[in-house]
């Protein structure tokens, strides 16, 4: 397997704060694939060519077209939910462990809590920052399954983030020592 070139997720978070300071649009028209159509196969088509390369020559390539996994899209919205402070402390998979889980990507109260609590406590485990987000976000999953995390106020959420948070890194932790 091929590791990933920290580069370009340096390039993602960059592109993303860049571009949600310097558009002026809303979550509304972020949500209309023609603005990202735009943008990467008029305005910038080679930057999206450099950052994701269509080898199978694809005339769907969703990295290109304006879908949800369309290079500049997904970083504007991650950029969008995060904030460009906190975008720049998560790394590539740390974001999409957050970002690509509808649950939690589409609620950006969600997104920043976890994000918030993931760059708190993770430097108290001896687990890679990627994997405990990936553990805590099996245990976040299971718990939307039966709490409306969307009809919780803030404070709430950040409680309950926490509280998971350290209590899967915890067990987690346990086991590894034991």
């Amino acid at each position: 397997m091929k590791a990933k070139d920290p580069s370009l997720s340096e390039f993602d978070v960059k592109v993303g704060n860049f571009l949600l300071n310097s558009l002026s649009i809303s979550p509304a028209d972020a949500g209309m694939e023609e603005t990202w159509n735009f943008l990467t196969l008029v305005l910038m088509p080679d930057v999206a060519a450099w950052r994701f390369q269509n080898k199978s020559k694809n005339p769907e390539y969703d990295r290109w077209l304006g879908r949800p996994r369309n290079v500049f899209r997904k970083a504007w919205w991650r950029a969008y939910c995060l904030g460009p402070d906190l975008n720049a402390t998560l790394g590539e998979d740390e974001g999409v462990n957050i970002m690509e889980r509808p649950t939690f990507g589409l609620n950006p109260l969600l997104a920043r809590a976890i994000a918030r609590a993931h760059n708190e406590f993770s430097g108290g485990y001896s687990l890679a920052r990627s994997e405990l987000l990936r553990l805590v976000m099996v245990q976040l999953g299971k718990i939307s399954s039966i709490v409306n995390l969307d009809a919780l106020p803030e404070r709430e959420i950040i409680k309950l983030v926490n509280t998971t948070y350290r209590a899967t890194a915890d067990k987690f932790e346990a086991t590894l020592n034991s």
